[in-house]
């Protein structure tokens, strides 16, 4: 896990915006809906091989030490690199405005949340799929002998360095697709949309869903989005009464966001999937548990 993830989502949303908006693309692959889709894999690569350079330290730091050197990710890409200089391309000041009709994918103009909408489904299923089947393979299980006993894994002749820097590429790719996909559903892009809570909010949810589990990550997605939507229709009756709440909502919500981490860690240290994992192994061994 990192504590600075949100800054490899800001590398894929200004990967594929400056790419859109800046590159000159020759008129007929504009036309034909090429340049946005040809921007994500630029984007995902992009931000692959940035979330190596401060995967680096992982070669000499792990555990508690290694998540805390990711917290320079945030601060020196974001608050440095993109408000100080990337935002100031074209002279544009903070924020790049994206044109209604900017993004599409071939014929396909991505303009409702409802396109929004599909197009997410669309890349998550095919990001799990991929790292389903990456965990299948030969680095699946490396990662997997090195988060149990990196030094074990050390001596079978697994190249620790090497393995933990995919991970870092493969968690960076992942991430520059989904920043690549969120301009999607902006009208202007700037460095405020990527603060260092949304970092902290997917620990939380990695967390809550269970960690080293794909299940776990999409259960602490849902989890964490129903709650908050809960949450705030449960408050409409109150705000009739006290309109400040909705003023607060902000505030109750990123309270609540640390409520549940703390109840989690306390009640289900293993998260969500480790409950989906014996409600699934109680059906298929019933009615014979032994």
């Amino acid at each position: 896990m990192t504590l600075g993830h949100a800054a490899f989502l800001a590398v894929g949303a200004y990967t594929s915006t400056l790419l859109i908006l800046e590159f000159p693309w020759p008129g007929f692959m504009m036309d034909w809906g090429l340049a946005y889709p040809l921007s994500i894999l630029a984007a995902a690569v992009v931000a692959g091989f940035w979330s190596v350079l401060f995967g680096l330290p992982s070669a000499r730091v792990k555990g508690f030490y290694l998540i805390l050197t990711t917290m320079a990710a945030q601060f020196i890409t974001v608050d440095f690199i993109i408000t100080q200089y990337i935002s100031q391309i074209g002279g544009r000041g903070q924020a790049f405005s994206l044109p209604p009709g900017t993004i599409k994918l071939g014929p396909w103009v991505i303009d409702s949340d409802l396109d929004v909408y599909y197009m997410m489904l669309v890349l998550t299923i095919l990001c799990v799929v991929a790292v389903v089947n990456l965990l299948r393979s030969r680095v699946g299980r490396a990662w997997v002998a090195i988060r149990d006993n990196d030094i074990s894994a050390d001596v079978m002749g697994i190249n620790v360095v090497g393995y933990k820097l995919l991970a870092f590429f493969v968690a960076g790719v992942i991430g520059g697709i989904a920043g690549a996909f969120w301009i999607s559903n902006l009208a202007a892009i700037s460095p405020e949309h990527f603060p260092w809570f949304w970092s902290l909010w997917l620990v939380g949810v990695i967390l809550i869903g269970g960690v080293g589990s794909i299940h776990g990550a999409i259960f602490g997605s849902v989890f964490m989005v129903v709650v908050m939507e809960l949450l705030q229709l449960g408050m409409m009756p109150l705000a009739a009464t006290y309109p400040k709440l909705l003023m607060d909502f902000l505030f109750i919500k990123e309270a609540a966001f640390g409520l549940a981490i703390c109840l989690f860690l306390i009640f289900e240290p293993n998260g969500l999937a480790y409950r989906w994992w014996q409600m699934k192994n109680y059906f298929n061994l019933w009615p014979f548990s032994y």
